[in-house]
């Protein structure tokens, strides 16, 4: 059983140099994706994937220079890599 994408969108703030991609399935649920573009992930980097998530109520995830769970704020970030 695999994932079937509907649409995949992008959400970009107003300065514009932070881009979400929201990923929307066919089962009805909604991805977000965070690419991290510094090896250190700030805290306050997260705050965009949270106030999103609460318009939204989606899953939330992210692509950075490691994997990291961060389990209180319910976000994992997943290497890099995994896309290639």
């Amino acid at each position: 059983m695999g994932l079937n994408i509907e649409k995949i969108t992008y959400y970009r703030i107003q300065k514009g140099n932070r881009i979400l991609f929201i990923v929307y399935l066919d089962d009805g649920e909604v991805v977000e994706i965070k690419v991290f573009s510094s090896e250190k992930i700030k805290l306050t980097e997260l705050e965009i994937l949270k106030s999103f998530y609460q318009k939204k109520k989606c899953i939330m995830m992210g692509l950075g220079p490691s994997e990291i769970n961060f389990k209180k704020e319910n976000i994992h970030i997943f290497p890099w890599e995994i896309i290639v």
